[in-house]
């Protein structure tokens, strides 16, 4: 699930997050100090993505673009097995088999 944060605005980030963080010093013991805000500062805030969430989000982009399933390979391969010419390589399949196996030990 991709959350596109790009198109919202900055009080809308800030009422997305739940409770804000109140600046050092505003409360001693758990209490307020007396000043009352009704609407925290978003100027400042940033978020940086590392190189690997770019390139993650590039991926997925790049996954969802591309079609779920190949018809020309699928295509290919109904004439194959209809005209009786698909093979099918044994050693392929023992090779799939063993790779999954090792993926669920």
């Amino acid at each position: 699930m991709v959350i596109d944060y790009s198109s919202l605005t900055s009080s809308q980030t800030a009422s997305s997050r739940g409770k804000v963080a109140q600046p050092a010093g505003s409360a001693v013991n758990g209490k307020d100090s007396g000043a009352s805000s009704t609407t925290p500062s978003n100027a400042g805030d940033t978020v940086k993505l590392s190189s690997t969430a770019k390139a993650l989000l590039r991926s997925e982009q790049t996954l969802n673009s591309s079609p779920d399933v190949d018809s020309e390979r699928v295509e290919k391969l109904k004439a194959e097995i209809e005209g009786g010419t698909y093979q099918i390589n044994s050693q392929r399949v023992a090779e799939g088999i063993m790779r999954y196996e090792s993926l669920m030990s």
